[in-house]
C-alpha cells in the first residue's frame, strides 16, 4: 500500500481528531440526551432563524453513530499491534506513553510509527479522506 505523503499529512489531524472523539461519542450514544437542552418554543440560531434543537440532536447523534461504526469496523480488522497502538494513542487519553507501547510490543520506534501510519491510513479510507 503506497501512501501519498502530502495527502496523508493533509488529513492526518482530522483522522486523529475523529479517533480522539471516539470514546466520548460512544458515551453519548449509549446515554442519549445528556447535555441536550430543548426549548419547546424554539431557539434563535446565530443567523436569527428558529433553530430546531430536536432535529439538530438527531443529526448529531446520527453523525456520532456513523463515526463510531466506522471506527469499530476498522479497529476490529487491525492486527493486534495496530489495535494496541490506536487504543493507547487515541482512546486512553495518554495514560500509556508511546515508549511504553513500543516496549510492550517489543518493536522499534520506526516500526511503531509505520504501524500507526498504516492504521491511520485505513481509518482515513473509511472516513472518505482517501
Amino acid at each position: 500500500m503506497e501512501i501519498n505523503k502530502n495527502e496523508f499529512k493533509q488529513y492526518k489531524d482530522k483522522i486523529e481528531d475523529n479517533l480522539k472523539k471516539y470514546p466520548y461519542y460512544q458515551i453519548s450514544i449509549e446515554m442519549p440526551g445528556l447535555g441536550t437542552a430543548a426549548i419547546p418554543n424554539g431557539v434563535l440560531s446565530q443567523n436569527n432563524k428558529i433553530a430546531d434543537p430536536t432535529a439538530d440532536a438527531v443529526t448529531d447523534d446520527e453523525y456520532k453513530r456513523n463515526l463510531v461504526n466506522k471506527i469499530n469496523y476498522v479497529f476490529d480488522r487491525l492486527p493486534k499491534s495496530g489495535k494496541r497502538i490506536v487504543e493507547c494513542a487515541y482512546f486512553m487519553d495518554g495514560v500509556i506513553s508511546n515508549d511504553e507501547v513500543i516496549e510492550e510490543l517489543n518493536i522499534n520506534r520506526n516500526r511503531y510509527y509505520d504501524l500507526k501510519k498504516n492504521a491511520l491510513y485505513k481509518f482515513g479510507m473509511v472516513f472518505g479522506y482517501f
